[in-house]
Parts: structure tokens; sequence; C-alpha cells
């Protein structure tokens, strides 16, 4: 069954354009995310009690149009089941009968002691497929096929961590538009993210990137514990 719920898009979620951060967006899809989860009895607290927590693990967001400052808009969310370790995930976000964007992402069942990903099949019949509410179905893998020719430097620091006691996934945008100093005049026509190892408190992470007649490739290596922590790509138009 699908999720729906109506956000008013604040003076805060916005960047000097008044167009929407990626970021707020992005937290806009966890907390829906999470109410679906609630009123399948898989809330929160719950998990953690079962000692599991759901991660996003890849991700694919497509913008049609700007999305503004104080902007009403409906963003609905549906499963589109399991298969293997992987839960699929869709969102769809309208002004009025406008499609504004849509996006597909990719979950995980992860121990919360081990940090190792739990077989999800237990959950299977909470996550049957519903109704298809993205265009695109598979989210591709990033790789990259040429070397880097910049690189950003970026220490986690306390307001980036969650519940989950690393960096939330919001983030990882933010970081990236931080390395190539924003968006000029141009407007984010689409961002995908492999997000491949959890950063912590105090992480050091190197942010390598470079653009490509404008889409901007990141690939970013965890200097503290030597894991590769996401790639990205950013489409600006």
């Amino acid at each position: 069954m699908a999720f729906e719920k109506t956000v008013d898009v604040t003076s805060f979620d916005v960047m000097p354009d008044s167009t929407i951060k990626p970021s707020a967006l992005f937290r806009y899809y966890q907390e829906i995310a999470g109410g679906h989860l609630d009123s399948l009895g898989l809330d929160f607290n719950t998990m953690r009690e079962k000692k599991c927590v759901f991660v996003i693990t890849r991700m694919k967001t497509i913008f049609y149009s700007r999305i503004k400052r104080y902007d009403k808009v409906d963003i609905k969310t549906s499963s589109r089941g399991i298969k293997g370790a992987v839960f699929t995930r869709d969102y769809k976000v309208l002004g009025g009968s406008e499609m504004l964007a849509e996006a597909s992402t990719q979950w995980a069942l992860i121990d919360l002691e081990t940090r190792r990903i739990c077989r999800p099949s237990v959950y299977a019949d909470y996550f049957a497929v519903s109704e298809a509410l993205c265009s695109f179905s598979d989210i591709r893998k990033i790789i990259f096929d040429s070397e880097f020719d910049s690189e950003y430097r970026y220490k986690v620091v306390f307001g980036d961590i969650d519940e989950n006691l690393h960096m939330n996934n919001t983030r990882y945008t933010d970081i990236c538009l931080d390395a190539i100093g924003g968006t000029g005049n141009g407007f984010i026509g689409e961002i995908s993210i492999d997000f491949l190892a959890e950063a912590r408190l105090g992480d050091e992470l190197v942010i390598r990137y470079k653009n490509e007649d404008g889409k901007y490739l990141f690939s970013a290596e965890n200097l503290t514990n030597g894991k590769h922590c996401f790639n990205a790509e950013i489409k600006i138009r």
C-alpha cells in the first residue's frame, strides 16, 4: 500500500535561488518512509528492539521542475518489494497534478551490533509490491572510467550524526555541493548516489570530483577507516 504526505517547503529548506536543497527533499523522503514503516508496525523503536535498522544503499532522483520556497507538495511512497537482501522504495513528488520529481531507492536491513546486512525474508509480507510510482526501475551502479582532477576534504561533525550513530544519508549531497561551490545559475536535474560504507563522528573524508560538461562525478574515501564511502553523480543544466 502506498503512503502519502503533504509538506510545505520552508524558507530554511531552500538554496540562495529559492529552490529546495536536495538534502531537504531527501529528509522529506526519509521522514515519509518512516511514516510508512510506522503504519506497518515497523517503527524505529520496534526495529531497535529487534536490533536492526533500515539503511539506504543506493538512490536516484530526477527533478522535472523547480520546487520553490513555500510550495505545497504531495510526496507519495510505495514498495517495489524485496529482491535478495534489497528493499526497493519509490517516491513521487507532485505539485497539484504536475510531476516535480521522482525517485527510486534501495535499502538494506542492518544488524545494529555487527553492522552486517541481515536477510530480510521475515519482512517480505510487509513489503509486497504495491503501486509502481517511478518511471524507472533499475538504479545502475555508478562506475567511473577516468581520473578525478579536484578534491575536497571534510571532517564528520556532530551535526551530521543521526540516531544510527553515523552521518545521515541526506548530508552527502550537501557535501558534494559544498565541494563544487553550489549550482551557480544552473538547475539540478538528476542526482544518483551509491552509499558504500558509513561515516562516523570525527571521520575524515576526501571527496575527489570532476566536471564532465555539467555532470559532476564524486568519489569519497574515508581516510579514517580506509573504506570507500560513497560515489555520486549530480547533473546540473
